[in-house]
């Protein structure tokens, strides 16, 4: 059966009584940074359940109190929500499910989903909770003020994740993903598509996430293109605290693979460059993503 031909994107999915979630892992980044691609990939995992978008339901329902209280019965009010909104759902920002995504057109994957888990909306024996929303997330805690850190201490079970793609492929798609202009939701951190503008945001955001993993690295995890495949979904597991049987490593060799567009030199560098040196002159982590990245956007195909 293909799983969620049909649905009715009004339906919430039954959340079990009983859950023993020991990770919730929320995005915390930029669009068009590999997160549909992980999100793909850990849906395929037996004890990983997936929220794809779905930000303003959350908001409306009220189940985003616990970014600004850190209150443990207010994470497990999102928990239960966020579970429940991912059975079904739409295309979109509307979000549901992560089989609604554009990285499940891809024929292979939505075999190897409907192979293991068939048309069930929810996994019985959920471990784990990913919330894919990065790029709201993050204007969300910026204009509220909220010490992500902090928050990260209050709670435990909480894990932010962030990939760190190659920053000229990163930068050209999001320009074509936001074309002719980005959302307003975005606007405050983004207020055009000009390549300056965009080159800002994006190492703005790593900046900050790398900052705030070297502070906290068991509860924030960054990662590249080179550190993708089996043995990079691996670590990703062992850092949500979840095993990595055999069959979903096997999946994640197939999958968790970079099949992006090798780029030469290009014109965007010298503007990364500048910002880096002019605004960012003494973050070694930065600076060391960067020249690892750009040497991997010039190797051959």
């Amino acid at each position: 059966m293909e799983p969620f031909g049909s649905v009715d994107d009004q339906t919430i999915a039954p959340v079990p009584d009983r859950l023993d979630v020991v990770s919730i892992g929320l995005m915390l980044c930029p669009n068009r940074n590999l997160t549909t691609l992980t999100a793909a990939v850990l849906s395929l995992h037996p004890h990983v359940q997936v929220l794809n978008h779905g930000f303003e339901r959350l908001e409306a329902a009220g189940l985003l109190r616990f970014l600004r209280s850190g209150n443990d019965d207010d994470l497990e009010a999102f928990l239960r929500g966020a579970i429940g909104f991912s059975g079904y759902g739409r295309v979109g920002d509307y979000g549901g499910n992560i089989l609604l995504s554009h990285a499940y057109k891809r024929p292979a994957l939505r075999a190897a989903y409907a192979q293991h888990y068939a048309d069930a909306p929810v996994k019985p024996d959920i471990r784990c909770l990913v919330w894919k929303d990065g790029a709201r997330l993050l204007e969300y805690v910026r204009a509220n003020d909220i010490a992500v850190v902090g928050l990260a201490e209050r709670l435990p079970r909480l894990r932010f994740l962030s990939p760190l793609r190659r920053p000229v492929a990163h930068l050209r798609s999001l320009q074509r993903y936001y074309e002719p202009q980005p959302p307003d939701y975005v606007r405050p951190s983004l207020p055009d598509l000009t390549t300056e503008s965009v080159a800002k945001y994006i190492l703005a955001a790593h900046q900050e996430f790398l900052a705030w993993r070297q502070r906290r690295p068991e509860q924030f995890f960054a990662y590249t293109e080179a550190e993708l495949g089996a043995q990079g979904a691996a670590a990703l597991a062992r850092f949500l605290g979840i095993s990595a049987d055999e069959t979903w490593r096997q999946l994640a060799a197939e999958f968790f693979i970079d099949d992006g567009p090798q780029i030469d030199e290009a014109p965007e560098q010298a503007v990364f460059t500048a910002l880096l040196n002019g605004r960012y002159p003494r973050s070694d982590q930065l600076h060391r993503w960067y020249r690892q990245a750009t040497a991997m956007q010039r190797a051959p195909s």
